[in-house]
């Protein structure tokens, strides 16, 4: 839905709704992946996937859901580009996005906190694209505190804002309505505290504080700072822009791997802020926020139309479902160096990759003769492990691995085996049954037969039964069984013994010889 977010202002400059109300109607339908050749069940880098299934349905329905989850929040960046693009004030860029926020936001949510969270979040970035350089950062690094300071403001405007909202739901706690503002507040550093107090401002456990944060405003059970709700995952991806904004995005992405959770999404939503204190988005700038948080050109649809927003370039792309990451893995465009955070990146690929270091990866390619893409897609399969691994030092790392994947690969050969094993066995049960087939039907052939000695030939049983029965057959009357026929001489002709009458007047006297 990013995407579709930032193609729409490519296209149109200004938000339209209706329209990209209905690009999502014919995203959110299952025809529309199963035409581009994807199971509604199998939608590719995090698409549709948790909390997805109710963006589907609010679009469908047309009925916003009451969730406070992070859907609002993780695609909202390109709302906040558009407003300073169009505007080149902080001021009027902030009112621009009001309203554009308040828009798209309401299509898939009413939740007090997806409102309010989303904006906590494009209105820094907006801060970071859009203020002077001087302002802004010196050396990279930017003022933490007039930045806690400019965003408690802002949002706490927004929530004021709100209140007066009759889309917005009443919340039965009051208290509910400045839940964001006052967490940005807790971090601001007054002037009578010490100097260098803000340098310990992340001196203690930021997930476990946003975590307890959180449950103060959720009867749920809140297992992660990493959660989908929004009062966890925003505010924490927030927190790691403004900690890691002066350090690689290795660094960064290692920390919020190591909560867990909804990753893709929060890796996302951190670095696309750190990417953006890095470089600002100015229509004339050359090198565009893409390629300075890459550092080279990817070939995946989804980066080139980023790349041609934050350029500002004409772009006449389309959503359409993205590559298969096998694809894209055989074909070797993805880059491993570093990223500004779509999930195509973080879903899986870092998840493995943060712990080979490039010694550690050669040692892989010598010892299995495999590329660092295949070395993935097996150990891929061994995902379960992932946690044991990361607790483990750098040599025993080393053997996890290999043991594990040549256990893999054993375990696919032993397949192989076993299956060509039966595949043979089978074969035999089928040769041994047609062989016990033929037989039966030899002996059946041979029962049915029996030899004339006296014609030195076989006869099938019936006919040479018949044959026999004719042999036997009288070929004169000497040879008829005298018990069982009679001759009558006045009709010339035999008759059985039963059938001959008893009192025939006509009875043949021997002695007399007459009748």
């Amino acid at each position: 839905m990013t995407l579709s977010i930032c193609e729409h202002y490519l296209l149109n400059k200004n938000l339209d709704l209706p329209k990209l109300f209905d690009k999502w109607t014919e995203a959110s339908e299952n025809l529309f992946w199963i035409v581009n050749g994807y199971s509604p069940k199998r939608f590719q880098f995090g698409l549709f996937r948790g909390t997805g299934n109710m963006f589907r349905t609010a679009i469908r329905n047309k009925t916003p859901s009451k969730s406070a989850g992070n859907g609002a929040s993780m695609r909202i960046a390109p709302v906040a580009i558009a407003a300073w693009r169009n505007t080149k004030k902080i001021n009027k860029a902030i009112q621009s996005l009001r309203n554009d926020l308040f828009q798209i936001t309401n299509l898939t949510h009413t939740n007090f906190f997806a409102f309010t969270t989303a904006y906590a979040y494009a209105v820094l970035l907006l801060y970071f694209i859009g203020s002077p350089l001087d302002e802004k950062k010196t050396d990279s690094q930017i003022n933490i505190n007039e930045t806690l300071k400019f965003v408690y403001q802002r949002v706490l405007e927004y929530e004021e804002c709100l209140m007066k909202s009759s889309n917005i739901p009443e919340l039965e706690d009051q208290s509910y309505f400045s839940a964001v503002s006052s967490f940005f507040k807790a971090f601001i550093v007054d002037n009578f505290f010490e100097k260098n107090k803000k340098e310990k401002l992340f001196d203690f456990n930021v997930g476990n504080f946003i975590k307890n944060y959180a449950e103060l405003y959720t009867t749920k059970k809140v297992d992660k700072p990493s959660d989908g709700f929004s009062l966890c995952s925003v505010l924490l991806s927030i927190m790691l822009a403004l900690k890691y904004h002066n350090k690689k995005y290795e660094e960064a992405l290692k920390k919020v791997l190591s909560f867990g959770g909804d990753t893709d999404t929060l890796a996302t939503m951190t670095l696309t802020l750190i990417t953006s204190i890095n470089s600002n988005c100015y229509p004339d700038e050359k090198s565009s926020l893409l390629r300075k948080s890459i550092g080279y050109s990817n070939a995946n649809d989804m980066f080139t139309v980023f790349g041609k927003f934050v350029a500002n370039e004409p772009s006449d792309l389309v959503l359409k479902p993205w590559i298969d990451m096998e694809e894209e893995l055989s074909k070797k465009l993805i880059n491993y160096k570093g990223s500004l955070g779509f999930t195509i990146i973080f879903d899986r690929q870092f998840n493995f990759l943060q712990f080979l270091d490039n010694e550690l990866t050669q040692f892989f390619q010598k010892n299995s003769g495999l590329s660092i893409d295949q070395l993935y897609i097996q150990f891929y399969s061994q995902y379960q492990y992932l946690d044991f691994f990361k607790t483990l030092k750098k040599e025993e790392r080393m053997n996890f691995f290999l043991n594990t994947y040549f256990q893999f690969q054993n375990t696919n050969l032993q397949s192989n085996q076993n299956y060509q094993q039966q595949q043979n066995y089978q074969q035999q049960q089928n040769y041994q049954y047609n062989q016990q087939q033929q037989n039966y039907q030899y002996n059946q052939q041979q029962q049915n037969y029996q030899f004339d000695n006296k014609n030195n030939q076989y006869y099938q049983q019936q006919n040479y039964q018949y044959n026999q029965q004719q042999q036997n057959y009288p070929q004169n009357n000497q040879n008829f069984q005298q018990q069982n026929y009679q001759f009558d001489d006045k009709n010339n002709q035999y008759y059985q013994q039963q059938n001959y009458p008893q009192n025939n007047p006509y009875k043949y006297n021997k002695k007399n010889n007459q009748n």
